[in-house]
């Protein structure tokens, strides 16, 4: 079997989409009101999908699903409040059935490994937040969405191929 052939993973598409990266997470950051700690957190799971899939590629045509499936992680795992899942899909362009799909798969290409320690977190983002600091805060939609910037940025740079 030829070792270049790639099977299909439920995060790709068939073609890339036609929402921009920067316009998906404005999207994403406008309905779900997703707090900053969100975003690192998401940084850490693309890591270890990274880290843990040596075979796994992030591609412009399965970034949004792998980013949005990300974020529903995150924020399950983050807050005491969390939407249904059909929300989470309906913001991010998938049915019911794909979200819930893209949520296990994204489970299982980080072994189930949610827990974010205190070292980690700050080893990972510290120069994400650091970006931030001319802002001095944390907190709010601009924050957010300079955030969402970042972590855009750092996606690109790092994992899209």
């Amino acid at each position: 079997i030829d070792s270049k052939i790639r099977v299909p993973t439920p995060f790709d598409c068939d073609s890339v989409p036609a929402i921009s990266l920067i316009r998906y997470m404005e999207r994403i950051a406008y309905h779900l009101k997703v707090p900053d700690e969100i975003y690192a957190m998401v940084i850490v799971y693309l890591r270890r999908v990274m880290k843990l899939n040596k075979t796994f590629r992030i591609k412009k045509n399965n970034v949004h699903r792998v980013l949005m499936a990300c974020i529903v992680v995150a924020d399950k795992m983050h807050n005491d409040r969390v939407y249904e899942n059909q929300l989470y899909a309906r913001v991010g362009g998938v049915s019911n059935q794909e979200m819930n799909q893209l949520e296990h798969q994204i489970l299982k290409l980080i072994n189930w490994h949610l827990h974010i320690k205190g070292s980690e977190y700050k080893k990972c983002c510290a120069h994400y937040f650091k970006a931030l600091a001319k802002g001095n805060s944390c907190s709010g939609q601009e924050t957010t969405k300079e955030l969402a910037d970042i972590v855009i940025q750092s996606v690109q740079m790092a994992f899209i191929q």
